[in-house]
């Protein structure tokens, strides 16, 4: 019998626009057409994906390097069956005009990442986003949807790879009855660098690595205390992603996997 639950309506989600959805798909296909994508690991999508029919949620981690992370990544989990899924995503993308428009393709939730300083009289206003962005995550996961979080907290600079993980960013990878699927975006950032213009006719990659269970992960950090078990399991889940991605691309986890 299939466990998989009925995807809720959650307020706080912001649903996308089907016509900026549909338009930010046709871009994409135009600047990275799927034939230039490789995808490896589908094997391993495949089994959180069964995971998820025995009723696991997913905690999807990638690695976050250009505009182009969240449309091919989406497009990749639909073509393979996966369509519950929100992204949690930094307030700058309602701050910038295009990237506001762009932001409405896919479902997400908004948080002030620790990486955005707040002025003074932002503070307050950081705490109700983020407080408010906490209880629609996990409502979101109780009510069905596969949350897609990049541990990095923003964009890494062209060529730089990947970076240490945000302060905070490992809040929900311990939560009970979640699985943790790593994955590895690979060259988008040649394609939509984070600055500047748009690259025809490069290729890219989708590398989807071994899911682990992530209350088992939370058990490896037990003794630890609640902020430091939180930072421990961000670590371990950024080497399990520098695994999906080749050795240039692992940034400051180079020869640490």
């Amino acid at each position: 019998m299939r466990a998989e639950q009925e995807r809720q309506v959650i307020e706080g989600i912001r649903l996308p626009n089907k016509r900026v959805k549909k338009l930010t798909e046709g871009l994409t296909d135009l600047v990275l057409p799927r034939e230039n994508i490789r995808v490896d690991g589908l094997d391993n999508l495949r089994q959180a994906k069964d995971l998820k029919n025995q009723g696991k949620r997913l905690i999807i981690t990638p690695n976050h390097s250009s505009h182009a992370d969240t449309p091919v990544l989406g497009m990749e989990l639909e073509r393979n069956g996966l369509t519950d899924f929100v992204f949690i995503m930094g307030k700058k993308v309602i701050d910038n005009p295009i990237t506001r428009v762009l932001s409405r393709a896919a479902p997400t939730i908004l948080v002030w990442p620790e990486v955005l300083e707040a002025k003074d009289e932002e503070i307050m206003q950081k705490k109700e986003m983020n407080d408010s962005a906490a209880i629609t995550i996990v409502s979101a996961m109780r009510g069905g949807w596969d949350v897609i979080s990049f541990l990095e907290g923003t964009r890494a600079e062209q060529g730089v790879g990947l970076q240490h993980p945000a302060e905070g960013s490992g809040t929900y990878l311990g939560r009970r009855n979640s699985v943790i699927l790593p994955v590895g975006l690979i060259g988008l950032d040649e394609v939509l660098p984070k600055k500047g213009r748009p690259h025809f006719g490069k290729q890219g990659g989708i590398r989807f690595g071994q899911p682990y269970d992530s209350f088992e992960l939370r058990a490896q950090f037990k003794d630890l205390s609640n902020e430091e078990m939180k930072q421990a399991m961000a670590e371990h889940a950024m080497l399990e992603i520098a695994k999906c991605l080749p050795e240039e691309k692992r940034g400051v986890y180079r020869g640490k996997v």
